[in-house]
Parts: structure tokens; C-alpha cells; sequence
């Protein structure tokens, strides 16, 4: 293969985030993405170069929830391959690292919703019985948790698929 057709490896992501629980139920971020697709995601977000990761997580909740953790054992691994949200966009890879983490303090309620300094996260408990409507993501996520499943590690190459779907 000459240099001209070599094409650039997508960017690396690392990200890392918690699994907190409180009275059975999940703490999460309820959102969209880029196509308008509602979704959930554990809090949490990326860890800088040259950054240890627990230390990335404790910093993100505090970021995010203005909340002190103590981040625990990791839990599970989830590596994806993907398109970007966006038309055009760069295909992703990201590693993302789930630990268990506790509070170290209460969260500031109201209504339902968690309060954040971060005005788009949507915060919230979520029980186990609501998960089959909540797109957590990633999916394999919803099994570890809920004790359907063993495995610590997932792999989704969701780039393809995602180019053949493509107008």
C-alpha cells in the first residue's frame, strides 16, 4: 500500500464513567443524539492525556453533579467503533471504562431531576424496570448491570452498518 492510500486511523477516545446506585435504582443522563434518538448514559466523560482515569471520573462528577465520589472497581469495558452524529463526520473509536463509584454526599433534587451546572445533562434515579424504554447505551451495559450477563468486555463496530444505512 503506497502513503496516498493509507487512510487516518479515527481519533482514540478514552472515557470513563460511573455506575452509582441509590435505593435500586441507576443514576443517568437521559439525552438525544445528533439524529434526534433519546438515549441514556451513565455520568461521566473523557479522561485528558497523561490523566489516571479514576481520578478523569472524580473529576467529571464533580464537573458534572458538583458531587464527590470514591470511584471503586472497574466493572466493565465497552469498545465501539462509529460514525460520528453529524453528516460527515469522522468515524470515532472510543474505550469507555465503567467503574462503581459512591457518593460522598447528597445530590441537590428537585422534581425528579438532578441538578447540574452543566444546563444539557438531564439527570435522574432510573429503575431497572424502566431500562427496556431507555436505549442505555452501550446496550450490553443493561445485562452486566442487571446481572443478565457476566461478560466485562463488548466490542460494537457500528461503522459499517452505519455507512451502508447512509443516504
Amino acid at each position: 500500500m503506497n502513503s496516498s492510500s493509507k487512510t487516518a486511523p479515527p481519533p482514540h477516545q478514552l472515557i470513563a464513567r460511573a455506575v452509582i446506585w441509590k435505593e435500586g435504582r441507576l443514576l443517568a443522563n437521559r439525552t438525544r443524539n445528533a439524529l434526534g434518538q433519546p438515549y441514556a448514559a451513565l455520568p461521566g466523560g473523557h479522561v485528558d492525556p497523561g490523566e489516571d482515569c479514576k481520578f478523569a471520573l472524580a473529576r467529571e462528577m464533580e464537573e458534572e453533579l458538583e458531587a464527590r465520589v470514591r470511584v471503586g472497581e472497574l466493572l466493565f469495558v465497552s469498545e465501539a467503533k462509529y460514525l460520528g452524529g453529524k453528516r460527515g463526520a469522522k468515524p470515532q473509536h472510543e474505550l469507555v471504562l465503567f467503574f462503581a463509584a459512591e457518593l460522598l454526599g447528597d445530590l441537590e433534587e428537585a422534581e425528579g431531576r438532578i441538578a447540574s451546572p452543566e444546563k444539557r445533562k438531564n439527570f435522574g434515579w432510573i429503575a431497572l424496570q424502566d431500562w427496556p424504554e431507555l436505549n442505555l447505551i452501550p446496550h450490553a451495559l443493561r445485562d452486566v448491570l442487571s446481572g443478565a450477563s457476566s461478560a466485562r468486555y463488548e466490542f460494537s463496530d457500528l461503522s459499517q452498518s452505519q455507512q451502508k444505512a447512509a443516504p
